[in-house]
């Protein structure tokens, strides 16, 4: 759910269902879909935090433009 998903869901399950070690597994889209509504928004809140602001705020070498970082994402 996090990749960028480019092509058919269950096309991207049954590609990457191996890389979590449960290729017995099958699952289908709409069991993906029912299992994706029971996630709640803070998990994404926490993983931004943990992940994507301590990596960017950590590097304290950067130029400021009028005293504020500017930073630029390609959200593509």
């Amino acid at each position: 759910m996090l990749n960028k998903v480019t092509n058919f869901i269950q096309l991207q399950i049954n590609t990457n269902l191996p890389k979590l070690n449960k290729s017995q597994s099958i699952v289908d889209k709409s069991a993906y879909s029912r299992a994706r509504t029971k996630l709640k928004y803070t998990a994404f809140i926490k993983l931004n935090q943990d992940t994507v602001a301590d990596t960017i705020y950590s590097d304290n070498d950067y130029k400021k433009w009028r005293g504020h970082r500017i930073l630029a994402i390609d959200g593509s």
